[in-house]
C-alpha cells in the first residue's frame, strides 16, 4: 500500500505548466482524492515557502513541505526540522567568489518567503529583464528583493537554506556553472552540497538532500519506506529514487531520471492507478 506520495513540483506536479491554475485539473483532482482516501502527501522541492502556500490554497488543505532540496521540513506554520548553511561558511563563500567565475548575481533562500538577490555583476538592463520574466511566470512567480546590502544582512541574521549563483542566459552559462562547481567544491566540498542546475549552481548545507530529509519525515509519521512513492523529473531527485523502491519518473524529465525510475508516467495524476481503487480507497 502506498500511504505517502512525495512529489517534486517544477517539471512534475506543475507539468504541464498552468500559469494561472498552477496545476492541471487532473493532478489537482488526484491529490484531493488521495488525501480524502487517507493518503499522506508531502512536497519535496528546491523551492521555498511561498509556493507551498499557493499549493495549499489551491487544494484546500495543508501539505507539508520539504523545501530547498531537503534543507527543511515545514508543517502547519512551523519549521519542524532544518539544515541551514553555516553562517560563517556562507559569508566565506560569498566573499571568496562574489564576482569571480563568471557569476553575475547571487540568489538566496532564507526562512521567509521572499528571495534576496545580490546583483554583483548584473547590469540594470539584465535586472530589469529578470523582473519582466518573473512577471510572466504567473502563479509560479516569486517575491524577491534585489539589493546586495540586504543580501549580506540576510546572511548575518537569517537561516540560509539555499544559495544559487547565476551565470547568465547564454549558451556558455552552463559551462561556467560546471567550472565554478569544481572550484567551489575544492574549497567548500566538505561543508556544502553543490550541484549544477541549468545555468546556476544550487548550494545547500552538506547534510541536506531530499532523500534523507524525507526519511526523517516518514520516521516521524510512522510510515515505512516501502509505503512511500516518490515522483520527480530531474537530477536532484535521484537521491530519492535510489532510497525508495516505489519511484515514478516523468517521461518528460531528464535522462538520468528515466533510467532510474521503476515506473514512467506522463502526469502525476497517472499515479492514481497505482495508489487508488476504482472506489477511491487506498490500494492494498
Amino acid at each position: 500500500m502506498i500511504k505517502l506520495i512525495a512529489t517534486d513540483l517544477d517539471g512534475t506536479l506543475f507539468y504541464p505548466k498552468r500559469r494561472i491554475a498552477l496545476m492541471t485539473r487532473k493532478n489537482k483532482r488526484f491529490l484531493i482524492d488521495y488525501h480524502k482516501a487517507g493518503g499522506e502527501i508531502v512536497l519535496v522541492t528546491g523551492r521555498s515557502l511561498r509556493i507551498s502556500k499557493k499549493v495549499d490554497k489551491k487544494l484546500g488543505f495543508h501539505i507539508p513541505l520539504i523545501g530547498c532540496g531537503g534543507s527543511f521540513i515545514y508543517q502547519n506554520g512551523e519549521f519542524i526540522q532544518s539544515h541551514p548553511i553555516d553562517r560563517e561558511t556562507m559569508m566565506d563563500l560569498f566573499i571568496t567568489f562574489r564576482r569571480e567565475l563568471g557569476i553575475i548575481g547571487w540568489i538566496i533562500f532564507d526562512e521567509t518567503d521572499i528571495i534576496k538577490i545580490a546583483p554583483t555583476n548584473m547590469g540594470k538592463l539584465l535586472s530589469l529583464g529578470a523582473v519582466i520574466v518573473n512577471g510572466f511566470l504567473g502563479a509560479y512567480r516569486e517575491k524577491y528583493y534585489i539589493s546586495e546590502s540586504e543580501f549580506i544582512k540576510t546572511i548575518s541574521t537569517k537561516n540560509i537554506y539555499k544559495v544559487m549563483p547565476a551565470f547568465g542566459l547564454s549558451e556558455g552559462a552552463k559551462r561556467k556553472a560546471q567550472a565554478a562547481r569544481i572550484a567551489m567544491m575544492d574549497k567548500f566540498g566538505d561543508k556544502l552540497t553543490i550541484n549544477v542546475t541549468s545555468m546556476m549552481l544550487e548550494i545547500t548545507a552538506e547534510e541536506a538532500n531530499k532523500a534523507d530529509t524525507l526519511k526523517d519525515y516518514i520516521k516521524m509519521k510512522g510510515i515505512k519506506e516501502d509505503e512511500v512513492a516518490v515522483v520527480g523529473d530531474s537530477y536532484n531527485d535521484i537521491a530519492m529514487f535510489e532510497a525508495f523502491e516505489n519511484s515514478f519518473g516523468m517521461k518528460s524529465g531528464e535522462n538520468c531520471i528515466r533510467r532510474r525510475a521503476k515506473h514512467l508516467i506522463d502526469r502525476v495524476s497517472d499515479m492514481r492507478e497505482y495508489s487508488l481503487t476504482e472506489e477511491g480507497k487506498l490500494k492494498k
